[in-house]
């Protein structure tokens, strides 16, 4: 994921995994950030504990279509 927001926001929801992109500007009147983000990285720590949820959240239902079956 690649955006912008306010460093201390993203910070302390996700906390490793982040690659801040250049130095701190003014966007629409907040001082953000540009950053990028891989997937497995975005997942609130604090949240995910909070309410038990486990590292794999997708998973392929028992009707899922096999990638060997679409061509």
């Amino acid at each position: 994921m690649t955006a912008a927001t306010r460093e201390h926001l993203l910070s302390h929801f996700i906390k490793s995994g982040i690659r801040w992109l250049g130095p701190t500007h003014e966007i629409e009147g907040e001082l953000e950030r540009a950053f990028f983000v891989l997937t497995p990285f975005i997942r609130p720590t604090a949240n995910c504990q909070e309410f038990d949820i486990g590292p794999r959240v997708l998973l392929l239902g028992p009707d899922a279509i096999s990638r060997k079956d679409v061509a």
